[in-house]
């Protein structure tokens, strides 16, 4: 229920003051289910100048990290995802 009421939050009022917070608090709810692949882009959502900004480049830089090491214990390509986070 919470899940679908911050997707919901985040689906229905994108352009709303609380929607970074609503990203924020999903990302933190995705990293700790380990889905980081739906945790990153939630983290970057959050602007620079949001209070918790330093907290979701943390936790961007967390999903990365672990994301980054299931590529290389799939033994799949992962130089292209590092590229792209590294320039993004």
């Amino acid at each position: 229920a919470y899940t679908t009421a911050l997707d919901r939050h985040l689906q229905q009022f994108p352009d709303s003051p609380t929607a970074a917070d609503a990203a924020f608090m999903l990302a933190q709810l995705e990293e700790q289910r380990l889905q980081f692949s739906k945790a990153l882009p939630l983290y970057w959502r959050l602007p620079a100048d949001h209070p918790r900004a330093d907290e979701a480049t943390a936790g961007a830089a967390r999903c990365h990290v672990q994301l980054l090491l299931r590529l290389k214990s799939l033994e799949q390509e992962w130089r292209p995802f590092h590229a792209e986070a590294v320039a993004g």
